[in-house]
């Protein structure tokens, strides 16, 4: 997994979040800095999770039998 800067704010009578400059729009909340740890942990993972899905998404070719041939001058 590779490593990003996490922020966490909070006290313990307010709550705590903790989000990463370096992962847009992931940002997570909790009780206790335990919880929001663990949380972010997860986040991150499914982050990273996410990108490699789509980076293997991008190299699959297109199954044959799903493949749709189209003529640009028929439309």
């Amino acid at each position: 997994m590779a490593r990003y800067r996490v922020i966490f704010e909070g006290s313990d009578e307010g709550g705590y979040s903790a989000s990463s400059p370096d992962l847009r729009g992931v940002r997570v909340t909790g009780a206790t800095q335990d919880e929001v740890k663990q949380r972010m942990r997860e986040a991150i993972a499914k982050r990273e999770a996410e990108k490699r899905q789509t980076r293997e998404r991008a190299h699959e070719r297109p199954d044959a039998g799903n493949a749709l041939a189209m003529d640009p001058d028929a439309a």
